[in-house]
This record gives C-alpha cells, structure tokens and sequence, in this order.
C-alpha cells in the first residue's frame, strides 16, 4: 500500500511540476510582466536582465509546489517513510522541464539561450527546496502561501496598473497613483537618499510589507501547529529566500533594474526572517502542538528532533512534538 501511495505521489509530482511551470509562464506573459522578446532599447534596457531571472524563479518555484501539492492529495502521504515522501522530488523536477519549451517558443537570441539555461539551474535549485519541503510539511504550506500572495499580487497590478515591473519575488506598481504621491510626500519631508534603490522604494512597500506580514502569521502559526520555532521561521523564510537565491542563477543578468530587485529581494527575505523570528519566538512560549493533521505534525517533528541533534543553531527554540 505505503509502494501505491508512493507512485501515485510521483505521477502527480510530475502533472504539477508541468502544469505549474508551464502555467507560471503562460500568465506571466499573458498580463504583461514577463518580456521574453521584448527589444531592450531606448530605456527599456534597465529591465533587460529581468524575464531571465524571472523563468528561473518560476521553474524553481514549480518544483517544491508540486511536491506540496502531491504529498497533499495521496492518502496520508506525509505519513509515508522519509524515502517514499521523497520520491516524488525528482518526478517534479523532471514535469518542470515542460516549461522550457514555451520559453523557448516565447522567447528570442540571447534572451532566449539564457532564460533557457537560467530555468535549468531554477529546476535544480526547487530540487533543493523540494526534499526540504517533503520533509517538513509545514515548510511546504508556508511556501504555498507565499506563492499565493505573490501571484495575487502579480496579476493583480499586472492586469490593473499600468507598468508594473514584476521581478523574482518583487512587484512594483510604477503606476499606482497613491504611491507616486506618497514618494512625493516622503521626498518632501526629508526622507534620506537611498542610492539606488530610492527609485523603487515607495513602489515596492505593499507587497513587501505584505510578504513580512505573512511571515510574522507564519511564524505564529506553524510554532503553534509544531512547538519548534526552528520549523516555524523555516516555513516563513523558504519563499523570500528561494525569491533571492534566484538572481545568482545567472549573475549576468544582475544590471541596472533587476540588480536593485536583487538588494531588495535579499533585504526583503531578512526582514521576513527577522518578522518570523519575533512572532514565532513570542507565540512559543505559549505554544502547544496541535492535535490536527498528526502525520504531518509528527513529520515536523521529526526533522525538527534530527536538527537538535545535529546541533543547529536554532537548536534553542525546538521542542519535541511526539
């Protein structure tokens, strides 16, 4: 029975790796944000690094979501064995190619052989991410609630604000008025030069206020769920960190707008850590695992039990779940 479960958890890692990778692509250059062929020439070269940091996020992204969402429809799949709950990582990864061919088909020259090669490194990056979260069901739902906000978020401004310029795990709504007039205001009030990222600053805070929110929820919720704070601050950080690791897939592309991206994208995944750490740190003290969902709760923590013993740094706030 636990081999059936187990191969039926590697088909549909494999459906959702293709689906959430190729889907990620389709919607992205239907609203607009995702320039695979576009001309960048007379100003817009400031975004020309941008849709190839973009498909390598999407196609990283596409791999641990698919393994959640596998493991979540089989029976009890995170009751299965370490192994066989690992099984369907590899499956993801090898559904996720299924997006290469639309980027090959959407995009053009150089653009093209890079974003190509950028989502074969974001493929081996969610391969990373995914035996994380096959290991640790809640770090699997805190990245599934950070794809959700951003990709509210994404095709929200993208369909309703005029240019709005979406990078790996930021959103900037250059268009929406009340920001424009909140730079404004700011600018007057003697708000210090930011160097590069001053342009960006305002037009960026709702979704980035959002993303730390959402980990500060995280943090309580999951610490709640499972006594560890380690867990909790894991499953709040795991998609803002996933969101920066992506620009290193190809450094090359780091210039003008999408390296500002980048030093917002690895300042915004601190302050999620940071807003994680508070909240969970706080609502362990009071915190009782939860009854609901044993399997999933026992598989926490498990791996968190094997970090104590490993010594890890955030050793301090793990406790024992049964």
């Amino acid at each position: 029975m636990a081999f059936s479960r187990a191969g039926i958890g590697v088909v549909l890692a494999a459906a959702g790796g293709a689906a959430l990778a190729s889907g990620q692509v389709v919607v992205a250059d239907s609203v607009g944000v995702l320039e695979l062929d576009g001309v960048f020439v007379a100003g817009n070269e400031r975004v020309a690094g941008v849709p190839v940091t973009l498909v390598g996020w999407f196609l990283a992204m596409a791999v641990p979501l698919a393994v959640v969402a596998a493991l979540a429809a089989v029976p009890g799949g995170y009751g299965l064995t370490r192994g066989a709950r690992m099984s369907p990582v590899p499956a993801a990864a090898v559904g996720a190619l299924a997006g290469l061919p639309l980027v090959s088909s959407s995009g053009g020259g150089e653009v093209r052989e890079a974003a190509l090669s950028a989502g074969i490194s974001g493929i081996a990056l969610g391969i990373a991410v995914g035996c994380g979260v096959a290991l640790l069901p809640a770090v699997g739902r805190g990245l599934v609630g950070y794809a959700a906000l951003l990709w509210t978020a994404i095709v929200g401004f993208g369909l309703f604000v005029p240019r709005t310029v979406v990078y790996a795990g930021i959103v900037e709504p250059l268009g929406l008025e009340p920001l424009r007039e909140l730079r404004g205001t700011l600018g007057r009030l003697g708000m210090p030069d930011l160097g590069p990222l001053d342009y960006h600053f305002v037009s960026v805070l709702p979704v980035a206020l959002a993303v730390v929110v959402l980990s500060g929820v995280l943090g309580v919720r999951v610490v709640r769920r499972t006594g560890s704070v380690w867990v909790a601050v894991a499953a709040a950080v795991v998609g803002p960190v996933l969101a920066a690791a992506s620009y290193h897939l190809d450094r090359d592309q780091l210039i003008l707008w999408n390296e500002d991206a980048a030093m917002m994208a690895h300042l915004l995944a601190v302050f999620a850590g940071l807003s994680a750490l508070l909240a969970a740190a706080v609502a362990g003290r009071f915190a009782r695992p939860s009854t609901v969902d044993a399997p999933d709760r026992a598989a926490d923590g498990d791996a968190a039990a094997d970090g104590g013993a490993a010594g890890n740094g955030g050793a301090a706030g793990i406790r024992q779940t049964g």
